[in-house]
């Protein structure tokens, strides 16, 4: 699944505003305009300063129902991640790690 890029900054700040405790899963399929979502949860990998990562460790699409014997419709698995050369540079895109 692929999520816009202002979704994920979106997400990055949530995970990062010290509201939450970002090392577990938060649900934030609320900041998520671009899929229905029932819930999507993500927690931080790393915040260094030149790399930053979020895991989405799974969630279930809010239009796909399925059962043990049916593949889901939509992955939303996976790893984000964006870098920087060093801590004064600007921050790239956010790529999927495949």
């Amino acid at each position: 699944m692929f999520y816009a890029q202002d979704e994920l900054n979106l997400i990055w700040l949530k995970l990062t505003d010290g509201t939450e405790d970002s090392t577990r899963p938060v649900d934030v399929s609320g900041l998520v305009r671009s899929h229905n979502l029932a819930r999507l949860d993500a927690a931080i990998v790393t915040n260094a300063d030149t790399e930053q990562a979020m895991m989405f460790p799974g969630s279930i699409d809010g239009l796909a129902s399925y059962t043990d014997f049916d593949a889901p419709r939509v992955s939303t698995t996976s790893t984000y991640a964006r870098i920087r050369s060093n801590k004064e540079d600007d921050w790239g895109l956010w790529e999927e790690r495949k």
